[in-house]
């Protein structure tokens, strides 16, 4: 449909520009398929939800609305994220329902900024931990470039600087949850390793202390996965490192107990890493 070319959604003056007649853009307007939402303003009828939303209030998706569009994290803020233009007035209705955004932009597509702009507006929304989180998961989905991630570091305001020099940020990172299970443990005194390839096993989310491999998975269901998941686990103990899966909602719901079963694996996996070490020496010394 010739409206979806546009972005969904155009005023007169834009099809006019782009070669339509007038007596084109009226015919246009007649179409079941299309819906005049404003005057001059003619969308796409398949549109709904918060595209509908964002055309009926003259706003651009935005901020974390746009990075869960994508997939990339976005916290656990459920509202409604719009762009309005920075003479705007705040539109009338649900007022509690949708974070509103005022500033002046390039506007490439008329329903939706940037990933990059949604970050930058996100480092202002997101608390602090879900900031690292969203940048990591970005660059991992290919939404932005390794260059823009490190640009979007470079300029995060100064609030963040000191959790994003703690994170030592990674794009390497797979996702929100896995970024999260890093930065805490890492806070508790832990040396953890994102995204380590283990032999005969692949990579692993996150590698602690050298002795347990925490994956987190976010899969609800994937049971087209659940023998090679079992391979790896197998793998990873037969390489001497403890192995845990858990679901990437326990690391918000049940943190304590994947913290106390992480600590006494940790405890566990070391104690058995010194036992073997001088049988290693004294093998070493015997061979020469």
């Amino acid at each position: 449909m010739l409206l979806c070319s546009f972005g969904h959604v155009a005023s007169t003056g834009l099809l006019l520009r782009n070669g339509l007649s007038r007596r084109q853009i009226e015919q246009l307007a007649l179409r079941d398929d299309v819906v005049k939402v404003r005057r001059g303003v003619l969308a796409c009828r398949h549109l709904h939800g918060l595209e509908r939303s964002a055309v009926l209030t003259r706003a651009r998706i935005d901020c974390i609305s746009a990075l869960r569009e994508r997939g990339i994290w976005a916290g656990h803020d459920s509202r409604d994220h719009l762009l309005l233009s920075p003479t705007a007035k705040r539109p009338i209705g649900n007022p509690h329902e949708t974070v509103w955004h005022w500033r002046a932009e390039e506007q490439a597509d008329p329903l939706r900024v940037s990933i990059v702009q949604a970050l930058r507006q996100a480092m202002l929304c997101l608390p602090a931990d879900d900031v690292v989180a969203a940048l990591e998961s970005a660059p991992h989905l290919k939404e932005i470039t390794r260059r823009q991630f490190y640009d979007l570091i470079a300029d995060a305001p100064r609030r963040l600087s000191s959790v994003l020099a703690e994170a030592e940020a990674d794009p390497c990172a797979q996702s929100g949850p896995e970024t999260h299970v890093r930065m805490r443990f890492r806070r508790a005194g832990y040396r953890v390793r994102p995204q380590v390839f283990v032999p005969g096993v692949g990579h692993v989310d996150n590698l602690i202390e050298d002795v347990v491999a925490l994956d987190t998975d976010g899969r609800a269901y994937h049971a087209e996965t659940f023998e090679e998941d079992r391979r790896r686990d197998l793998a990873t103990e037969w390489m001497g490192i403890r192995s845990l899966r858990i679901p990437a909602t326990y690391v918000f719901t049940r943190w304590d107990w994947v913290s106390e079963t992480v600590a006494r694996m940790v405890r566990d996996g070391l104690a058995v890493r010194d036992q073997r070490a001088p049988r290693r020496r004294n093998d070493t010394t015997r061979g020469e």
